[in-house]
C-alpha cells in the first residue's frame, strides 16, 4: 500500500471539475465489508435467512432507507471454503447515511448483531470508499442493483510515479471505450479507509458488475473481438498492476437509497 495515503489525500482534495474529467458527475459512496464469514456449525444459509428478515424489520422500524446489502457466494477464488464461505458487502448513500446507520446499530442493533454471530463468524470488517469509473448504460432501463448479479473483484497497485489524476484521465478514455461496446453494467473504483490488514499490499479494488452468466459471456466476447485486452492494456498497462480476478454470485437482500425514496 505504498501509494495509498498519497491516494487518499488525492481524493480528498479532488474537486468535483477534476472527477469531470472520468465522468459527468462524481459518485463517491461509503461501502463495508464482512469478509471470510463462515458458518458456526449447524448453521446454514436459512438461518442466515432468518437473521436477515429481522434485520431488515430492524432498518425499517428505525427507518433507515440509506443501506443497500449484498450476500457474494464464492463462484472462482482461492483458498476458501466454497461451500461455508460467504461476503457481506454493504453500501450507503452517502457519507451522513453512513455515519446515522452505524449509530443506531451499534447503539440499539445488539440483539441483532448477536443473532448474526450466532450464525456466522467473519474474519474481518472493514470500510471503503467507491468511485464509479464506467456509468451504467443499461438497455432495460432497470435502476439500481438487481436481486442477483455478478461481482468480481481485482486488487490493484499503483504504479510509482502515477497520480490520481492520470487515473482519472484513463478512465475516461477507458470508459469511452466501454461505451461503444455498450457494456451496459458499472465498474467502480474500491479504496479500503479502515480495517484493512496492516501486510495488505494493494492500493485499490476494481469491482466490475455483470446482470447475468449470459450477459457477461455476451460482453466478454464483444469485448475480445473489439480488441479490448490490448486497449486495457494500453490504457493502464503503465499506471497500475492487478491480480487475478476472484468472482462472486450477488444476491441483494437489501435495497436502499437512491432507489428506495
Amino acid at each position: 500500500m505504498r501509494n495509498i495515503l498519497k491516494i487518499l489525500l488525492s481524493l480528498t482534495l479532488l474537486t468535483v471539475s477534476s472527477i469531470s474529467l472520468a465522468q459527468e458527475q462524481a459518485n463517491v459512496t461509503p461501502m463495508e465489508f464482512y469478509a471470510n464469514c463462515e458458518f458456526q456449525p449447524g448453521k446454514t444459509k436459512a438461518d442466515l435467512y432468518d437473521v436477515i428478515e429481522k434485520w431488515n424489520k430492524f432498518n425499517d422500524d428505525s427507518k433507515d432507507k440509506s443501506y443497500t446489502a449484498f450476500l457474494l457466494t464464492p463462484i472462482a477464488a482461492s483458498n476458501i471454503d466454497f461451500e461455508n464461505t460467504l461476503i457481506w458487502m454493504g453500501v450507503w448513500d452517502n457519507f451522513e447515511g453512513m455515519g446515522n446507520s452505524l449509530e443506531n446499530y451499534y447503539a440499539n442493533g445488539s440483539e441483532i448483531a448477536e443473532s448474526f454471530n450466532s450464525v456466522w463468524k467473519c474474519n474481518s470488517h472493514s470500510f471503503a470508499a467507491s468511485l464509479l469509473t464506467y456509468e451504467e448504460n443499461r438497455k432495460d432501463n432497470y435502476a439500481g442493483p438487481r436481486t442477483s448479479e455478478i461481482f468480481s473483484f481485482s486488487d490493484c497497485s499503483i504504479n510509482d510515479g502515477v497520480t490520481y489524476a492520470d487515473l482519472l484521465k484513463a478512465d475516461a478514455k477507458y470508459s469511452a471505450f466501454l461505451k461503444k461496446l455498450e457494456k451496459e453494467d458499472p465498474v467502480f473504483r474500491i479504496f479500503p479507509t479502515a480495517g484493512l490488514p496492516q501486510d495488505s499490499d494493494f492500493d485499490f479494488k476494481m469491482m466490475d458488475i455483470n446482470s447475468s452468466w449470459s450477459q457477461r459471456g455476451k460482453e466478454t466476447q464483444t469485448f475480445v473481438d473489439n480488441g479490448g485486452p490490448l486497449k486495457q492494456l494500453e490504457t493502464y498497462g503503465s499506471m497500475v498492476s492487478c491480480d487475478s480476478p476472484r468472482v462472486y454470485q450477488m444476491e441483494r437482500v437489501r435495497l436502499g437509497k437512491p432507489w428506495v425514496k
